[in-house]
């Protein structure tokens, strides 16, 4: 929830007054120029569907069923043998019957366990039904003659984020489109020398992505090894949380792009960031414990700032890579869309005479600065966190059993051959609507950044000081890249990562290596609705 506005949603109001339409949609954060015909659906005397009004979540009454991980598939013998079937499910999600697309039925995606060297053989079968035919009457489910307006919500494929695989042929290749009735193999091979981490896969086809995403279709992908060994780490319970924003409408559907995904949607929809597909779960741990905790921000639409009332969250690994060092956050983590952080949490020494206490795991208030749309984010609860029982004496790991595991070297002042540039901007078209670019451009096939197979460069990245939005989270595949943050003590320090937000006025400098693969990809932001409407680039590693 928000007390404030962003530029691009007191600019789109603005438009949509001038429109003459401050009577019927003032009350809708959507983008700017005429009601879609799905928004003039929506606005129709349809009967809100029981559980599905646009009110806050009963947390007392939805919440505190036990925290699940999502069912986990393991490689064996060097394969991962798995099949995602797509197609539509009903899940209860806080008292509303929700229809959404599924991997498997299931409001997440089962976790994939693999290992360096190993090889993913994934079937994915689109059992999603024709997307609607292309008439100016249709549902933004239509192709559209501007791909860079959202579109076929049932085309589908599979991206491995932050995996250092191949973006080709029948690998990591998010050009590939799924139609409804066909099926895909998929053969993903991953490096012996990979980095073990947490990493995660989603729906990736440009026009879909979002709907897809908002409807639950991702799942994280673990590449074991590495951090699992070390004997404090061994011996630690495993979490896995996959936070996301599952939008639906007040009938319980995730079909209308602009009601459900356009600025200010998400605070107006009144919906609550999921765990797992879980509301405010309750996790059980022992006085003394210690805990791993692997966190995925699979949502779109808001910034996280995760705190642990009474714990510091130990983090271990940024975007799957590990640190190298145990970094203790007092005033919580800070999670935007793609972003992944691995912490331990030791749990607190019970006081004398209480056998049980509970503990807070929360979305943190955040300022305007560190939010995504620049607007101030009022605190939610995500999970509670209960200690009891025996006490245990559990360790933390030691320094010098962290520093060798730092899975890249950092890219020297002598190395960098070259220079690129990203400028992420939302700005107004002479119809009124908007165009999302990078560079200047909205996304294109004719246009392709090219980049040469093993070199090193300088990334600078900046948002647009005219875009309308004050923050984009940047995101490329294949290869990930050096970036610097500030530690808990305020001390700069080096990160490896493959999501990165880039706020308004701060330019960001990365480092990246182009290394092992040949191909197309893409980079893009990271909100993806974003993306869908064109703020994303081909880019080329040729030898």
């Amino acid at each position: 929830m928000t007390t404030d506005r962003s530029p691009y949603d007191r600019v789109a109001g603005w438009l949509r007054r001038l429109a003459g339409l401050a009577a019927v949609l003032c009350a809708f954060s959507v983008y700017a120029g005429p009601a879609p015909p799905s928004l003039q659906l929506s606005m129709s005397s349809s009967p809100i569907a029981p559980g599905c009004a646009y009110e806050p979540v009963d947390l007392e009454k939805y919440g505190g069923q036990p925290f699940r991980d999502a069912p986990s598939v393991s490689s064996k013998n060097g394969v991962l043998d798995v099949a995602l079937d797509v197609h539509y499910a009903i899940h209860m999600i806080a008292g509303c019957e929700v229809r959404h697309r599924s991997y498997n039925g299931a409001l997440v995606g089962p976790t994939l366990r693999v290992r360096p060297g190993d090889t993913i053989r994934l079937r994915l079968r689109n059992l999603l039904p024709p997307n609607p035919k292309k008439n100016p009457d249709a549902s933004p489910h239509a192709p559209a003659e501007d791909h860079n307006t959202p579109h076929d919500f049932n085309t589908t494929n599979l991206h491995t984020h932050g995996l250092h695989v191949s973006p080709s042929g029948k690998s990591d290749n998010v050009l590939l489109k799924i139609r409804p009735g066909d099926s895909f193999d998929y053969e993903i091979v991953v490096p012996a020398d990979h980095p073990p981490g947490t990493f995660w896969y989603h729906a990736h086809v440009h026009g879909s992505t979002a709907i897809q995403l908002s409807s639950g279709m991702a799942g994280a992908l673990i590449v074991e090894g590495g951090l699992d060994a070390v004997p404090e780490i061994a011996r630690s319970r495993e979490k896995t949380f996959l936070f996301q924003h599952i939008a639906y409408d007040d009938q319980g559907q995730i079909e209308d792009f602009d009601e459900l995904l356009g600025p200010g949607s998400w605070e107006r929809l009144k919906r609550h960031t999921t765990v797992n597909g879980q509301i405010v779960p309750v996790i059980r741990m022992r006085p003394g414990e210690v805990q791993r905790w692997r966190l995925i921000h699979g949502g779109i639409r808001e910034s996280i700032l995760l705190k642990l009332e009474g714990h510091i969250l130990h983090e271990i690994a940024v975007d799957g890579l590990a640190l190298g060092r145990l970094t203790g956050w007092r005033d919580g983590i800070e999670l935007q869309p793609g972003y992944r952080s691995d912490v331990l949490i030791k749990a607190k020494a019970l006081p004398e005479g209480q056998t049980r206490q509970e503990f807070l795991l929360v979305d943190a208030e955040s300022q305007p600065v560190l939010s995504l749309l620049g607007i101030l984010e009022k605190q939610t609860v995500l999970a509670k966190l209960v200690v009891e029982g025996p006490a245990v004496d559990m360790a933390l790991p030691v320094a010098r059993d962290l520093v060798g595991l730092v899975p890249h070297k950092p890219v020297a002042d002598d190395e960098l051959s070259g220079r690129q540039q990203v400028v992420f901007s939302i700005s107004l078209k002479e119809d009124g609507g908007f165009a999302f670019t990078v560079n200047g451009r909205p996304f294109s096939n004719d246009h392709v950044r090219r980049l040469k197979l093993g070199r090193a460069e300088e990334w600078t990245l900046r948002t647009a000081l005219t875009s309308l939005t004050p923050n984009h989270p940047f995101h490329i595949h294949v290869n990930p890249f050096q970036s610097i943050r500030a530690g808990p003590d305020g001390q700069p320090e080096i990160v490896w990562r493959d999501t990165l937000l880039v706020r308004k006025g701060k330019p960001q400098k990365i480092r990246t290596r182009y290394t092992r693969y040949t191909g197309l990809f893409v980079l893009h932001c990271h909100m993806l609705d974003h993306e869908d409407q064109g703020m994303m680039e081909l880019v080329e590693i040729v030898e």
